[in-house]
């Protein structure tokens, strides 16, 4: 079942880097980093962009065969985790 552990993957990669570029706009403003929000978006499409891509997620998590639904549950732990770590600092330190 390695084909769709490696498509749910993915997409909580895609996730994963929406969640960081909120948190990190200003440090990659003043980096000089790609950031989601310096491509012509606002804040709030980057957000409805992370709702719709969990979403998919959670659908992804809940078809996957019976004997890889704890790699399923590992990344949708992925996603709460960076999700509430982001809420207070990056990899960086503090916000």
């Amino acid at each position: 079942h390695l084909p769709e552990l490696i498509e749910a993957g993915r997409e909580v990669q895609r996730v994963l880097r929406l969640v960081n570029d909120l948190a990190t706009y200003q440090r990659d403003v003043r980096w000089g980093d790609l950031n989601a929000l310096l491509l012509g978006v606002d804040r709030a499409e980057v957000l409805r962009r992370i709702e719709l891509l969990v979403g998919r997620c959670r659908e992804m998590f809940a078809t996957l065969p019976r004997p890889c639904r704890g790699q399923g549950e590992y990344l949708a732990r992925q996603i709460g985790f960076s999700s509430g770590f982001y809420r207070l600092t990056d990899f960086w330190g503090r916000q």
